[in-house]
């Protein structure tokens, strides 16, 4: 038994081994570093995998600082009016017209925006259409949320100035039940006509 005991000693003194009695753990002699871990896998960085990136690209919109337009410093003015409540309807974009929106309500309070989440897709939410004849030329640009279509148009007629009308419809898709909001037009900013040749927006 002796023996036994003395040889298992040498084996482990040959192989570089200790043993450690507090718990019994088998540790290499030149870094103390446990023999179970010997085989851990390490997971390899070596390669980057870029995840697929996204086509859409989503703007950041400051509701502060907003001028009589509705628009915040970087903003642009496309389109606008005030209401005989003293509202304000825009349209408005960026410097570099990477986006589309609709504000309505006053700059300390903007009642309702669409689209609710701004990207490079929300001018494609837009719907543009033009009727022209010899009497009337009628310019409107739409969009639906939920259940309501909202279409702000203008409406001239050559032959009859005084009856040129601006403003924006809310339309109920369910009921079809409709409200019309008057601009006032000395208020207009701006020309629908704008969006008349924008590739941007839906037709």
């Amino acid at each position: 038994m002796k023996k036994l005991i003395f040889i298992t000693f040498l084996l482990l003194q040959m192989f570089g081994c200790d043993v450690s009695e507090e718990n019994n753990t088998v540790t290499t002699q030149e870094n103390d570093v446990p023999v179970y871990q010997e085989f851990s896998v390490i997971e390899d960085n070596s390669t980057n995998i870029k995840e697929p990136t996204s086509e859409v690209q989503e703007f950041f919109l400051s509701g502060d600082n907003l001028n009589e337009y509705l628009a915040s410093p970087e903003q642009t003015v496309l389109f606008s009016f005030k209401t005989e409540s003293g509202k304000v309807l825009s349209l408005l974009t960026d410097s570099e017209e990477n986006y589309l929106i609709y504000r309505f309500g006053k700059p300390d309070k903007v009642e309702f925006r669409f689209p609710e989440i701004v990207d490079n897709t929300s001018w494609e939410k837009f719907y543009f259409e033009s009727y022209k004849t010899d009497n009337d030329y009628l310019l409107h640009i739409y969009f639906i949320n939920v259940d309501y279509q909202y279409t702000i148009y203008m409406n001239e007629y050559p032959n009859s100035s005084a009856d040129n009308k601006t403003g924006v419809q809310v339309k109920s898709i369910n009921t079809n039940k409709t409200t019309d909001i008057r601009a006032v037009n000395s208020s207009i900013t701006g020309s629908l006509e704008y969006f008349k040749d924008n590739k941007k927006v839906s037709r």
